[in-house]
């Protein structure tokens, strides 16, 4: 019986239908040089998701998991957690910096979008 359990378990994992999910990559610049810290940030309301995730030293990123479909993209400063010695929950600080202007902060007014239509998405986020 549990034999036959789990032939049937394993047959219908291929009848659902799944959706098709991309990964977009790229790198971020400020002025011509790589910005090194941050996060960038993708969201879509056509398929009401975001996501986002650290920028690295050299500048690349890669945020994973997206369902196909436009993204708008914002590149935001880093940010650290802070805790108060166990008084109070801990809360993120945004750092300031210089080489992320605040129009780059919103995703409606970055002017960078793209298309997750395929499993790899490479973009060039230069700012200036």
């Amino acid at each position: 019986m549990v034999a036959g359990l789990l032939g049937l378990g394993i047959l219908g994992l291929g009848c659902g239908q799944s959706k098709p999910f991309g990964t977009v990559h790229g790198t971020v610049h400020f002025r011509g040089a790589p910005v090194t810290n941050g996060i960038v940030m993708l969201y879509s309301a056509e398929v009401g998701y975001g996501n986002q995730r650290d920028i690295n030293p050299d500048g690349s990123f890669a945020v994973d998991a997206l369902p196909y479909g436009r993204y708008q993209i914002a590149v935001g400063p880093p940010m650290v957690m802070e805790e108060y010695g166990g008084k109070s929950a801990p809360t993120l600080r945004v750092i300031e910096v210089d080489n992320i202007p605040k129009r780059y902060h919103n995703p409606s007014t970055s002017g960078f979008s793209c298309d997750v239509a395929g499993p790899s998405v490479t973009v060039a986020l230069r700012m200036e």
